[in-house]
């Protein structure tokens, strides 16, 4: 963003000719670098002016003292109701974040709904003053918490704060924070103790491995989570893990507890990806009622395995979402997902693979208009049925 860019947003927000509800100032990078430094402080105090102001981002900024002092200022004040605010990869001062943080969580506790610090390394003292604003917070709905390098024990404290606290309900998100198997026997301590505050929980880009999943997804068993994106996380080391692998995430739909799982494997890893294993999940799917979303991509499942997703679509008629790119598709399996997608008429989202239709097509020439008419005919209901719901 230009200068020039800069000084002439500023004016206009200083000139408070409008409302302000939502100020996304985004990678700017250095903010405290630029002229527009002498007018950020007048922007952001003129966020105390704007009764219906909901929404502050400073994503992936510099922030000096300046700037930092003027947000103590409008946090601390209890006149402003900022219902979201998104401080991602903000660099910072240790001392000057730990003022507006103290700032932000003493005048907003009662109206932030959204706080987002991700990328933002954790500290000792950072930690206490979340766990602070989570046991005094009357709205905290979304934490974001991804890639801040937080340790497996500031979790359970996390978890611990958010669970003494009656009036939350919480989507948690955790990815990319170097969890590893042994991280996860310590979180899961915490929450086999049974979690009930905590809806949603993300755990996607972290090296548990097939054991560490497992340990997990056991303890997630005795929950109450809503919830589950688990994304690239598996790694095969040997089939006894993988076993428990596949029985936990099979005991954890059997629970009922769940109303959407995502466990994507990665394309470029092998040892991520599921393969044949699946089996036994899609026989557990059949029997998780709860389960609305299904998220399976790149586990190279295969044709036995597709056709007992679609035994799964059948038995279950709760299930409104499946995402399943990357599966290596058969004509038989796309014929059958087209009969039981067209005899139950509950699946309002089926993306259909296209690289894998077209691959299809290129080794079954005999078949290829047939295929595009099953293709076609998949793509009509699922409007159809979104057109009646």
């Amino acid at each position: 963003m230009e200068q020039k860019s800069l000084d002439a947003l500023a004016d206009v927000i200083i000139s408070k000719k409008f409302t302000l509800s939502v100020l996304k100032l985004e990678n700017i990078v250095k903010i405290a670098s630029f002229n527009f430094k002498k007018h950020f402080t007048e922007v952001i105090t003129n966020i105390q002016t704007c009764t219906n102001f909901k929404y502050l981002s400073l994503a992936n900024n510099h922030l000096g003292k300046s700037n930092i002092l003027a947000l103590s200022t409008v946090f601390g004040n209890s006149n402003v109701t900022i219902h979201g605010i998104n401080l991602k990869g903000v660099k910072i001062s240790k001392n000057y974040f730990w003022s507006a943080m103290e700032a932000m969580f003493e005048g907003n506790n009662w109206c932030l709904t959204t706080l987002d610090i991700s990328e933002i390394p954790m500290e000792p003292r950072t930690l206490l003053e979340i766990n602070k604003f989570i046991r005094s917070s009357v709205s905290l709905k979304t934490l974001n918490l991804s890639s801040t390098q937080i340790e497996a024990s500031g979790v359970c404290n996390v978890i611990t704060s958010i669970e003494a606290n009656d009036d939350l309900a919480v989507t948690l998100l955790l990815k990319d924070n170097n969890f590893t198997s042994k991280s996860s026997k310590i979180i899961s301590e915490t929450l086999s103790r049974g979690v009930s505050r905590i809806l949603s929980l993300d755990l996607t880009d972290n090296p548990l491995g097939d054991k560490g999943s497992a340990i997990i997804f056991q303890a997630l068993a005795k929950t109450k989570i809503q919830q589950l994106i688990c994304n690239y996380t598996f790694k095969l080391k040997g089939k006894e893990e993988r076993q428990q692998l596949i029985q936990s995430i099979a005991q954890l739909l059997k629970a009922d507890i769940l109303t959407r799982l995502e466990i994507k494997g990665d394309a470029q890893k092998s040892s991520t990806q599921l393969r044949q294993s699946f089996i036994p999940i899609f026989r557990a799917v059949g029997e998780a009622p709860s389960l609305r979303v299904l998220n399976i991509e790149q586990h190279q499942i295969g044709h036995d395995g597709l056709i007992w997703l679609a035994k799964a679509i059948q038995v279950n008629n709760e299930l409104r979402e499946i995402y399943w790119e990357g599966n290596d598709l058969s004509f038989l399996a796309l014929e059958r997902f087209n009969k039981v997608i067209s005899e139950t008429k509950h699946v309002l989202v089926f993306p259909i693979p296209i690289l894998e239709v077209v691959c299809l097509r290129s080794e079954l020439p005999e078949f290829s208009n047939r295929i595009q008419t099953i293709v076609n005919n998949i793509e009509t209901n699922i409007r159809i049925y979104n057109c009646q719901k």
